[in-house]
């Protein structure tokens, strides 16, 4: 009959506890992070009934790692999405766009050089001219505002980071305090459960702010790791911080290190480990790409911005303006000086765009650096992939002063001039980095106030009047494209007005083999074109006295044609455009710039200024339309997980209500053999 109450007491205590169970599974259904709990009971071997009791939690540790690794893929798709696509919609948008700006342009000035003299057509030129300008700026402030929001939320999710780091860190140490306890029933026991989802869940939330792998200890206590670079980031002793570092030599860029900490508050390591971007995941690596592809953006606008301000600058400095005089750059374009990481800013390094290599200008940064006692030449990519530059891309000279010149003119369009010699920086061993086209759409300037200072006449005119020639021929202009003192033309610094220099090919005549003897104003032959250009990009075609291109270096900085049959002592005129303000060559040739490729492109390639909007809008919304798609397969592939993840450890409400009634059944059947042997003990007792 004891056999009966022992047997009938710990039924009835089993029970309870599978109830108990079963009642808090049903209750956490809508906990977040909570994990199923299974009771398993154990047979006694030493007296009737049932033996002890075991809660667990039922889950798939391998399904959970690559549920963490899924939360990692979405959060990084969704932040690299998020920066970028603010950018994308401005940079699309036609209130805002530079393509239709650059349009409605060139079609004022296409109607304006239709009437040279009218200055109510030039003033609607001029105002387009100030629409331009005032995009790019428009459009690179707000890049430069997404960038510090991106970086914002950047420093929000390293603050996540360290906090979660910790706290897991700490529940290690707790859960292990608390594992003696484990496998025994009652309080203590569940708490420990409690703290193990716990833990899974802050786990959860760090792997949606960067990759990560788990590894489950011999102790219980879990160790995480970051995905990319296998850096730990905590275990059940240390845990690591992470710091949010602005580039010495990039203010708008930052880059995150990693130190560790000791949660028993002995000394730390003081090491810091620099992250590389790519090894981040997560949507810190999400939030660090899409800045990378913004502030190419940007440089892409800038270059943009630099070609078109050159562009124009050069073919109106070629022109004379409706007053008469040289034309002058239409935009001013700054000059910068390079970041340093000398401390004491005493070596400096001022850049310097090359007029006329507008189309040579990239959209990379350029690291100079002595660190190692040599100079060396860096080109920076979108994502700080520095690849050194061959001594053929740059020239190394001196100034008058002895200063160490870089000129990277034919290169990236620009000039580096340092305030030391080549020794003392080398010497100094300090990095310096120029950002020609960062900020360069922000600061390039409208610089002409008047709508007469548009240089619509050309500095030069053809004449075939003044001479009895024997053929029909006629001489063009075809180009004018600079003045200069190494060009044919120069600006009289007095006047102000258009003249020749010595050697500027001012006639064409006819040599008796119909070649095309070129002469300067003192009537010396100064080069020759053969007789089968039949005219025709005359100077391109040219060889001066030595044998060399006539027009290497762009000399003479205006090209003819001569059209039609000539005949041996057959001569043309080149003159200074006297009173000709009503002429509108110069303008023409700035009007059909719509059509030039005058954009660096990928390699040597040119492409047109829409062409150049066009291909950067491509470029970002390249990237958005890719993070789009990715973050789509990302959260299906995390749905799918995560699916097969509840399939075990979530609570089926139908499944726990059957062993609800399952179990109350059994306490009901345990309690009548309490009942039963409480029965034949008063019977036995009553029949005495």
């Amino acid at each position: 009959m004891l056999d009966l109450i022992q047997i009938g007491k710990f039924g009835v205590l089993n029970a309870q506890k599978l109830i108990s169970t079963t009642s808090n599974n049903i209750n956490n259904v809508n906990t977040e992070g909570y994990t199923r709990k299974q009771t398993l009971t154990y047979t006694s071997s030493i007296d009737w009934g049932v033996g002890n009791t075991d809660t667990r939690r039922i889950y798939s540790q391998y399904v959970q790692r690559e549920l963490y690794a899924d939360n990692g893929n979405k959060s990084y798709y969704e932040a690299a999405k998020s920066g970028m696509s603010a950018v994308d919609s401005m940079l699309s948008d036609d209130e805002m766009s530079v393509s239709t700006a650059f349009t409605k342009y060139f079609n004022a000035l296409s109607s304006s050089v239709q009437n040279p003299t009218s200055t109510s057509a030039r003033e609607e030129v001029l105002a387009d001219l100030k629409v331009i300008q005032n995009r790019f700026t428009t459009l690179n402030g707000e890049i430069q505002r997404q960038i510090a929001d991106v970086n914002g939320k950047i420093n929000d999710s390293v603050s996540s980071v360290n906090s979660l780091t910790r706290s897991i860190c700490e529940l290690n140490r707790q859960i292990l305090a608390s594992s003696a306890d484990e496998g025994q029933a009652g309080e203590r026991n569940e708490i420990y459960l409690q703290m193990q989802d716990k833990r899974d869940l802050l786990i959860k939330q760090l792997s949606e702010q960067v990759g990560i792998n788990t590894v489950t200890q011999s102790n219980g206590s879990i160790s995480v790791y970051m995905s990319g670079n296998g850096q730990l980031l905590c275990n059940d002793s240390t845990y690591a911080t992470i710091t949010g570092n602005e580039d010495q030599l990039d203010s708008t860029r930052q880059y995150l290190t990693l130190k560790f900490n000791n949660f028993a508050g002995s000394v730390n390591d003081a090491t810091q480990v620099r992250l590389n971007d790519a090894d981040i995941g997560g949507a810190i690596g999400g939030y660090l790409a899409s800045c990378s592809e913004i502030r190419q953006t940007m440089r892409d606008l800038g270059r943009l911005s630099i070609s078109f301000a050159d562009a124009l600058n050069q073919q109106n400095r070629a022109g004379f303006t409706l007053e008469g005089i040289a034309g002058d750059n239409i935009f001013s374009v700054k000059d910068l000086y390079a970041a340093t990481d000398d401390p004491t800013n005493s070596q400096s390094c001022l850049m310097n765009f090359v007029e006329g290599k507008g189309s040579n200008v990239t959209a990379n940064d350029y690291k100079i650096s002595f660190e190692g006692g040599q100079l060396r030449v860096f080109e920076r990519d979108a994502y700080g992939k520095e690849t050194e530059l061959k001594a053929t891309d740059y020239v190394v000279k001196n100034d008058a002063q002895g200063n160490l010149v870089i000129d990277m003119s034919d290169y990236a369009g620009i000039n580096l001039s340092f305030n030391s010699s080549r020794t003392d920086l080398e010497n100094g061993k300090h990095n310096f980095l120029v950002q020609p086209t960062l900020n360069a759409a922000y600061t390039t300037e409208v610089n002409i106030s008047k709508p007469e200072d548009l240089a619509y006449a050309s500095a030069v005119r053809t004449s075939t009047t003044k001479n009895n020639n024997l053929g029909n021929a006629v001489i063009s202009l075809a180009s004018m494209s600079a003045v200069g003192p190494n060009m044919g033309v120069s600006v009289d610094p007095v006047t102000n007005m258009p003249v020749f220099n010595q050697n500027a090919p001012v006639k064409v005549i006819i040599a008796d083999d119909g070649s095309y003897n070129i002469l300067n104003k003192a009537g010396d032959v100064i080069g020759t074109a053969p007789a089968s250009c039949k005219g025709q990009g005359l100077f391109s075609q040219a060889v001066d006295l030595n044998g060399n291109a006539f027009n290497a270096n762009g000399f003479p900085g205006y090209e003819i044609n001569i059209t039609g049959t000539v005949q041996p002592g057959d001569s043309f005129e080149i003159e200074i455009n006297t009173n000709g303000i009503g002429d509108n060559t110069n303008g023409n040739i700035m009007s059909a710039m719509k059509d030039v490729k005058l954009v660096g492109s990928t390699g040597t390639e040119k492409i047109t200024f829409n062409e150049g909007y066009a291909s950067l809008t491509t470029r970002l919304g390249s990237a958005v339309y890719s993070a789009e798609t990715n973050l789509a397969a990302a959260e299906s592939k995390r749905e799918q997980t995560q699916e097969l993840y509840d399939s075990e450890a979530g609570v089926n409400l139908d499944e726990e209500a059957a062993d609800l009634i399952k179990y109350q059944q059994t306490y009901q059947a345990c309690a009548k053999i309490i009942t039963a042997s409480q029965t034949i003990f008063d019977s036995l007792i009553s029949a005495f």
